[in-house]
């Protein structure tokens, strides 16, 4: 394939395709933008912002199961 400038606005784009809030997707651009290095393939690119994106679903839905521990039925 051919070279490319890393576009910061296709990953964030991306991110919130998948569901991420404005604040995650911006959060998670930068910390793929801090591992990226010339020659990076998209397809890390984007395996790297998937793996963020998991990660910070995971943190999330584990402090929504301790928020609602104590309630009688979750929210939903």
């Amino acid at each position: 394939g051919e070279l490319e400038e890393f576009d910061a606005e296709k990953v964030r784009h991306a991110c919130l395709r998948a569901g991420a809030s404005e604040r995650l997707a911006g959060e998670i651009v930068e910390s793929v933008q801090r591992r990226a290095y010339d020659g990076i393939p998209t397809h890390e690119i984007y395996a790297l912002a998937y793996k963020l994106l998991k990660q910070a679903k995971e943190l999330f839905d584990g402090k929504c199961d301790v928020f609602y521990a104590g309630s009688v039925e979750p929210p939903g």
